[in-house]
């Protein structure tokens, strides 16, 4: 990605506060009574072709019954017994090609708001910090947790629950992997990132930040010291183009941060020119757009 030039003295200055217009989530939660006329719009089928499309298989009828019941604390639970990434998943889930996309009211009716109402139900116990697993008794067995992105989250919370000590180890300043660093705001503000961390913690989990695995010295102490040791290391790393003046393109995955994290360091830009056209690129278009620049995507296809 290219930024030459300064701001337009045309463009209206963005928003750039944290309660800016620009950079909040771009679906509405779901009020009580919205998501209760939504949740008993479903059939609750019996041979559920949406629980069969979701990657996670939650058991999609059963928690949406229980939000039409009121019951949310028994639909999160639900959730997260099958993903305990319910909140990020509600997000960022390709809901319209999965879940909602098999959704038998989908051919001449409007099919079921599934993300909105897993959102819903999630979001009511995360932000009330309810806790919803008692971990199995102390197995005494000690499991290292490195990387505490999406899998390091997921491999902690089901090991701790199985009554390990786990300790998740992290070299940022903040846990999350890339639910809290590479997913733009609009999509998942980073508290609800957080959010997940604090459910591992409650589950009693400890929760190290500031520590990078480094060499092989390293990875033998950490067996040294444990029964086992899970390695989540993530593959954000973005591959160089090997072109003429590469030193000039910031990291996509760069900006989308110091867009999600540090608003206010966003490189000033009049026209930005982004290289690629998958996920991180649209993403980081549109954070450029919304930062006042004016965009142009290169795609080689």
């Amino acid at each position: 990605m290219t930024q030459p030039g300064s701001p337009q003295a045309s463009s209206p200055a963005p928003d750039l506060s944290p309660t800016g217009s620009a950079w909040q989530e771009l679906l509405p939660p779901m009020t009580a009574h919205e998501a209760s006329v939504e949740a008993n719009r479903c059939l609750y089928c019996y041979d559920a072709p949406c629980m069969q499309a979701c990657p996670t298989h939650i058991d999609i009828p059963t928690f949406i019954r229980k939000i039409g019941t009121g019951n949310l604390r028994g639909s999160a639970r639900t959730i997260l017994e099958s993903n305990f990434l319910g909140g990020t998943c509600a997000r960022v889930c390709p809901v319209q090609e999965l879940c909602e996309g098999a959704c038998v009211l989908g051919a001449d009716h409007k099919p079921i708001q599934i993300g909105r109402l897993q959102r819903h139900a999630v979001d009511h116990v995360q932000e009330r910090g309810l806790s919803l697993f008692t971990p199995a008794p102390a197995t005494g067995r000690r499991v290292a947790v490195v990387g505490s992105g999406p899998a390091g989250i997921s491999a902690a919370a089901e090991l701790a629950k199985a009554g390990h000590a786990v300790t998740l180890l992290e070299k940022r300043e903040l846990a999350g992997g890339l639910s809290t660093y590479g997913i733009i705001s609009l999509r998942e503000p980073v508290e609800v990132a957080q959010r997940e961390v604090e459910m591992v913690r409650a589950l009693g989990a400890e929760v190290r930040t500031g520590y990078e695995l480094r060499t092989r010295a390293d990875l033998s102490g950490l067996l040294a010291d444990h029964d086992a040791v899970f390695l989540g290391l993530g593959l954000g790393a973005v591959p160089a183009m090997g072109i003429p003046g590469e030193e000039a393109v910031l990291d996509g995955l760069e900006f989308i941060e110091t867009a999600k994290l540090r608003r206010h360091d966003l490189p000033p830009a009049r026209r930005v020119a982004v290289i690629g056209a998958g996920n991180t690129a649209i993403d980081a278009a549109t954070m450029a757009r919304r930062a006042g620049a004016e965009v142009v995507m290169v795609y080689r296809r």
